[in-house]
This record gives structure tokens, C-alpha cells and sequence, in this order.
């Protein structure tokens, strides 16, 4: 897998207009540190309101899985490959068995992929 972004600031820009006029935007910023730094502002600004997420410790620890899921939307917004399915750390195996599942129309979300999976393991 492959990561064409890390320590860049990314953003998503939203198609929709506040009750202020302005359009918002999410920006997420990966550190030297590890942590990852996610800001809501006005779409032309650069920075607002930001909140410093811990991977090492913090927020790693109390709630790992909103940590898995906001690097989940970093590589989104990145336009890096998957990493994570549903705040789970995926391989190429996985990630392989996971398409043949959408090939055969069982749809990527949580609950179908899991009963499929369930389906196919002899309990």
C-alpha cells in the first residue's frame, strides 16, 4: 500500500453554504510528533478551531478507534490507498477479499461484509 501524502496539510472543501455565507472546509495536518491536528474554518482561511489528536498516548488510548478513523479520512482526503475498513488495519489479503465480496454485490459496508465473512467460516 501507499501513502502519497502523510506530513502534508490536506483539505476538504464543502459543496454547501453556512448560514454566515461561507463555505467550511476540514483541514488535517499529520505532525513530526505523530499526532494529527484536525481544524474546521471558513473555507478561506487556513486554520481555526483545532484539535490536537494524540496517537502516541491520549486519545490513542481512550478512543483508538477515532484515531483509526480520522487517519481514515486523512488518506480519503489524501487520495491515499486504504488502510483501515471500519477502523480495522487491512492488508492486501484483506483488502483483496473485501473486493471479491463488492464483486459479487454484497455492498462495503460493515454489517453485510461481516455476515458474508461469517457465511463463509465453518463455526
Amino acid at each position: 500500500m501507499n501513502r502519497i501524502k502523510w506530513l502534508e496539510k490536506v483539505e476538504y472543501v464543502s459543496e454547501e453554504v453556512n448560514s454566515l455565507g461561507i463555505r467550511p472546509k476540514i483541514v488535517m495536518r499529520n505532525a513530526n510528533n505523530g499526532d494529527l491536528y484536525l481544524s474546521v474554518c471558513p473555507n478561506d482561511k487556513n486554520f481555526g478551531t483545532t484539535i490536537r489528536i494524540e496517537r502516541s498516548g491520549g486519545a490513542s488510548t481512550r478512543n483508538p478507534r477515532l484515531v483509526q478513523a480520522l487517519t481514515a479520512a486523512y488518506d480519503a482526503i489524501a487520495g491515499n490507498e486504504d488502510f483501515y475498513f471500519n477502523g480495522i488495519d487491512i492488508d492486501e489479503e484483506v483488502k483483496e477479499s473485501l473486493d471479491k465480496l463488492i464483486n459479487k454485490g454484497v455492498g462495503y459496508n460493515y454489517n453485510s461484509v461481516i455476515k458474508e465473512l461469517l457465511k463463509s467460516v465453518d463455526l
